[in-house]
């Protein structure tokens, strides 16, 4: 997506893994990250602070 958009955009990474490895990595890697199951409440409070942290401190590296 970043390539299309052809500029940074946040992340936030979902998923239902839990192995240390790859939360190791996703902690490494900066994007907020939501575990499996959740409901739409918790999706659009991840976005909302997401962007509220980017207008704030304005935009992120992209790796």
């Amino acid at each position: 997506m970043r390539r299309y958009a052809d500029r940074c955009l946040p992340a936030i990474i979902l998923t239902g893994d839990t192995s240390p490895a790859r939360l190791k990595q996703v902690s490494e890697s900066g994007h907020s990250l939501l575990h499996k199951p959740v409901d739409a409440e918790q999706v659009q409070k991840a976005i909302f602070e997401l962007l509220a942290v980017q207008s704030r401190d304005g935009p992120s590296n992209c790796k």
